[in-house]
């Protein structure tokens, strides 16, 4: 179980998480919404230690992470980043020396650490590219082989920012699928209609705080979500999926709301 206990995260003057407690259990799916700027990436970055914390804590199993090592930390969080690694620093590597990375936490066996690989590389529909250079794959395909990485840590969580970037409506589709039947997870999700599909709960930030959080019937919903993104939404309820519809505003209307908006700030 990964708990932040009113967790704050500064970067100068601006505080980009504002005293954040939330629990990452170690079932179901945690997702993190709310518009840009709103702090889910640097929240997400702070419950696997990759930020310095201006106040609070994070447990992991009810232990301060600072206190743990990096390598425990890796053998039971692995994360699927946004920051820059292999896949973009042109470093000649393939698909499959990319997932096997996921084993460095680790101390097995070659052979074992093979075939979690190829597990971890069927999962995600790569298999046919294990050996292709990742300098040759789009960027879809790539996001697909971080995630592959991830998965053969075999962690505890997996914690993943933007994981279907890149990534057409099927794979979309398919990743998130794979996410939600993995224990212990926490995804931050853009598209709002995907966190009501795949998410057990959800945490709707706004300007580095909690704005709501719960069950994603509860959460989203037009009164907490238009205060946030500062947009009418509509909700609708079909064979029991959920599905938000965003009405256009017209020019006039969106320069007249801006303009109000500087006013006030």
């Amino acid at each position: 179980m990964i708990t932040a206990e009113d967790v704050r995260v500064t970067f100068g003057k601006k505080t980009a998480v504002d005293n954040v407690s939330l629990t990452v259990p170690d079932t179901g799916t945690l997702g993190l919404v709310g518009p840009n700027g709103s702090g889910k990436t640097t929240l997400l970055r702070a419950l696997y230690g990759s930020v310095p914390l201006a106040g609070g804590r994070v447990l992991l199993g009810g232990e301060d992470l600072q206190e743990i090592q990096r390598r425990q930390i890796a053998r039971t969080i692995a994360v699927v980043a946004q920051e820059r690694d292999a896949t973009s620093a042109g470093v000649p590597m393939s698909v499959a020396e990319l997932v096997m990375l996921g084993r460095l936490p680790h101390q097995t066996s070659a052979s074992h650490d093979r075939e979690v690989v190829t597990g971890a590389l069927d999962a995600v529909g790569m298999t046919a590219l294990a050996r292709r250079d990742l300098a040759e794959l789009s960027g879809g395909e790539r996001q697909r082989a971080l995630i592959a990485r991830a998965l053969a840590q075999q962690t505890a969580h997996i914690l993943l920012d933007e994981p279907t970037n890149h990534l057409d409506i099927r794979f979309q589709h398919e990743i998130l699928e794979l996410i939600a039947g993995l224990p212990g997870s926490v995804v931050v999700l853009h598209d709002l209609n995907l966190a009501a599909r795949y998410c057990d709960r959800i945490v709707v930030l706004q300007d580095g705080r909690v704005a709501a959080e719960g069950p994603p019937d509860e959460v989203l919903v037009p009164e907490i979500l238009e205060p946030v993104y500062h947009r009418p939404v509509r909700r609708i309820d079909l064979d029991g999926e959920i599905t938000l519809i965003y009405p256009r505003i017209p020019a006039r209307e969106v320069r007249e709301a801006q303009e109000a908006q500087k006013a006030t700030a």
